[in-house]
């Protein structure tokens, strides 16, 4: 009677633990990808948001993750409680979450200052020759304890839920799946509702909120009885011993999976660059595509673990898994132009290339585990190779692959990698009759041959605000930060980045183009006494450049992404003006808030176009602290010009940038010289406005006073009346990238957001 109710406690101590253990990793899941979306959005306030930079953060966060699977599975044989270890870990990845990691960052702005700050000019990104060790080793140590506690998870975990050979893969897919589900609500919490709330310091807070959670439901588990130590200890040191053999054998699954992660972060970074065009560069953009490849991942993981009864099934799932991600590859991208428009109906085209990637997670475990003690080892040894080669993914993709091969050279590289990669588990993994063997592999290698892709001309096109996407395409080409292309519309070129429209420049012989974006110069230069040294953040057409005047000694462009320079060569020959000919231009690719950061180089006029106010590359060049940089870095008479698009402006936007330009800046007033463009123009002091005299700015058609002042929409004053009282836009409260505002430019006159304060 006594053993029967043992043998029962143990029965519902088990199944509790199954039940609370996928909850608790579920919450960790959830921790850990909104610590990963607001730790790049802080970093990228320090280091600015280059690939360089981004790029490097995500390799440090990955890395933290593999180097604590692997260190973990050397310290399994001596813990008796893994689920109490994991509530630790819980706790210190929250505590460092709030203590550490913003300490860090904090003195990694030092370090760079230190280092490599006070630059006599605006430095571009090449000249900062260190400056990528800085990003490295600053991300690595800021994210070191709380990623290498992660990574450690799901192991520990592991050790605890699988007790017998026929349960490792059910149960690592369990854990694995209960873990990205998690994730994908954590990635679309943070886009939506979090960051636009809470703002991103708070934002951490409630994930450090979960870890607590986690940790303390996991407690309920840890005082249950968990596996003894001594065969465990056997097979942690048989897995010590394991070496690759002469094929085939089981311990190929590792660098097949190192390959297989490569081959998943580069298939994220390249449908998310495609899929960029039809949904914007926004947060929300993102945070909904990051769940769409979550959630098919772990789709996969659920379906995978139940092709894990043994071996030789977990090889040929493995096998039909990567087979099947080529195919699916191969397919979604030929139909690439028939995708459906809504937000979900895009997100959903990535689920099945990362459900197939998701499903080897679990398979390759049950390959490399032979017993059931072998599955914690296993899920440390997969994990910490399968992030490696992520790692790999992340940093070849963006810095060399996606930019070099353009879209159709990427998925056609993808696509053959799932494709060798299923060739090679047939012969590395398992011994088959040579014929089967043979036959397999040449089918998929003859399909893999047969895919030839070309341009996705018809996604080029596209733009999320679904404008006129006519005309011949004379310029395509794909940097480290955007796609870049060039239309010729009615005469004039279209410039597009990632879909969005950045300028349409007169070609020779057409029709004057009337546009906003002319009038940053002028009102520039009208706004002081003198103008020698200018400074212009974001180049786009180089429109703002057409009609310099001779007083302008020396102009700096800073620019983020080359390709944008690329494209305007290319077209040079038929625009009416070349402005990069001008050798008053000095060209800089950097980020602008990065570049201000190391140098002393003052200016007399700031002018600040970058990409719309909502993409992730540009939001950070709206708020208060970016202004106050600016500022910094002008004359005493100096002024701030700040371009705005009012197709991405309501009423409380308007009055909350108001407020923040007034918070920074003595002066300002608002012009609407079209109607769908605002300019502010800011300075330190008092109004130096001079009116122009006769032919001052013929081609924009500003020649009197009066054509300034029709287009004066606000004076300092009005502005004040319309920004009392509106929240400020902060680095950590960015209200230009978290406020989603229905873009008024595809439908209407933008006229609509009628300026009746004055």
């Amino acid at each position: 009677m006594t053993t029967s109710l043992l043998r029962t406690n143990a029965t519902v101590a088990s199944a509790w633990a199954l039940v609370v253990l996928p909850v608790c990793f579920a919450l960790s899941g959830f921790a850990g990808i909104v610590y990963q979306i607001a730790w790049a959005r802080q970093f990228a306030l320090v280091f600015g948001t280059t690939e360089v930079a981004v790029t490097l953060v995500l390799a440090s966060y990955m890395a933290g993750l593999g180097l604590g699977a692997w260190l973990v599975q050397r310290f399994l044989p001596f813990i008796d409680r893994p689920v109490r270890v994991y509530a630790v870990l819980e706790l210190i990845i929250g505590a460092s979450a709030i203590a550490l990691v913003p300490a860090v960052i904090a003195g990694s702005d030092w370090l760079q200052r230190s280092w490599v700050g006070g630059q006599p000019e605006l430095p571009g990104i090449e000249q900062l020759g260190g400056i990528s060790l800085i990003y490295a080793g600053s991300a690595f140590v800021a994210l070191a304890i709380p990623t290498l506690c992660m990574g450690a998870t799901l192991p520990l975990l592991t050790r605890h839920v699988v007790q017998n050979d026929r349960q490792t893969g059910r149960r690592v897919g369990l854990l694995f799946t209960s873990n990205t589900v998690g994730a994908v609500v954590g990635a679309l919490t943070a886009a939506y509702w979090l960051l636009p709330t809470v703002g991103l310091t708070r934002t951490v807070w409630s994930a450090a909120a979960v870890n607590v959670l986690a940790a303390v439901l996991a407690l309920t588990v840890s005082q249950t009885g968990t596996r003894r130590r001594s065969g465990f200890s056997a097979a942690w040191a048989a897995a010590g011993r394991a070496s690759f053999t002469r094929p085939p054998s089981p311990a190929w699954i590792l660098p097949l999976m190192l390959l297989s992660g490569g081959v998943a972060l580069f298939h994220e970074i390249l449908w998310t660059r495609l899929l960029s065009h039809l949904l914007g560069s926004s947060l929300q953009a993102f945070g909904t595509l990051l769940a769409g490849f979550l959630a098919g991942l772990a789709l996969g993981a659920a379906v995978g673990s139940a092709f894990t009864r043994d071996r030789g099934t977990a090889i040929a799932g493995f096998v039909v898994a990567e087979i099947a991600c080529a195919v699916s590859a191969a397919v979604t991208y030929q139909l690439i132009g028939r995708l459906p428009g809504s937000t979900l109906g895009v997100a959903a085209v990535m689920v099945p290339i990362a459900f197939f990637s998701g499903a080897t997670f679990p398979l390759a475990v049950r390959i490399l585990a032979k017993r059931a003690e072998d599955a914690a080892p296993a899920a440390a040894r997969v994990y910490a190779w399968n992030t490696l080669g992520a790692i790999l993914g992340a940093l070849l993709g963006g810095f060399v692959l996606v930019p070099a091969l353009r879209f159709e050279g990427s998925i056609q590289l993808a696509v053959e990698a799932s494709a060798l990669l299923a060739v090679g588990a047939i012969w590395l993994l398992q011994r088959l009759s040579r014929a089967l063997a043979i036959t397999v592999s040449v089918v998929t290698l003859c399909g893999m041959a047969a895919f030839w892709p070309s341009a996705p001309t018809a996604l080029l096109r596209a733009s999320a605000l679904k404008i006129d996407n006519s005309g011949q395409m004379l310029y395509y080409a794909v940097g480290r930060s955007s796609s870049v292309v060039v239309l010729q519309q009615n005469g004039s070129l279209a410039f597009r980045t990632n879909g969005l429209p950045e300028a349409v420049v007169e070609t020779q012989g057409a029709a004057p183009h009337v546009s906003g974006e002319k009038w940053l110069l002028p009102l520039a230069v009208l706004s002081q006494a003198s103008t020698d040294n200018l400074l212009l953040v974001g180049y786009g057409g180089g429109v703002v450049l057409e009609d310099v005047p001779e007083e302008i000694k020396h102009i700096d462009v800073i620019e983020i992404e080359s390709r944008v320079f690329d494209a305007n060569q290319a077209t040079r020959g038929l625009r009416k003006r070349e402005p990069l000919a001008d050798s008053r231009v000095r060209v800089v690719i950097n980020d602008a808030r990065s570049a201000l950061n190391l140098t002393q180089r003052k200016y007399d006029a700031i002018v600040s176009q970058p990409s719309h106010p909502w993409t992730a590359a540009a939001s950070h060049l709206y708020t208060r602290e970016f202004m106050q940089q600016a500022r910094e870095h002008l004359t005493a008479n100096g002024v701030f010009v700040q371009w705005m698009n009012v197709s991405f402006m309501d009423e409380a936007l308007l009055r909350s940038f108001a407020a923040t330009v007034l918070d920074v800046f003595a002066d300002a007033k608002l012009y609407r010289p079209d109607p769908y463009t605002l300019i502010f123009v800011a300075s330190k002091g008092a109004d130096r406005y001079r009116p122009p005299a006769g032919n001052a700015f013929p081609s924009v058609g500003i020649n009197t006073p009066e054509d300034i002042l029709v287009a004066l929409a606000a004076d300092g004053q009005a502005l004040r009346r319309l920004s009392r009282g509106a929240p400020i836009v902060t680095d950590d409260r960015n209200r230009m990238a978290t406020v989603r505002v229905r873009c008024t430019f595809c439908h209407s006159s933008n006229s609509e957001l009628r300026l009746t304060w004055r």
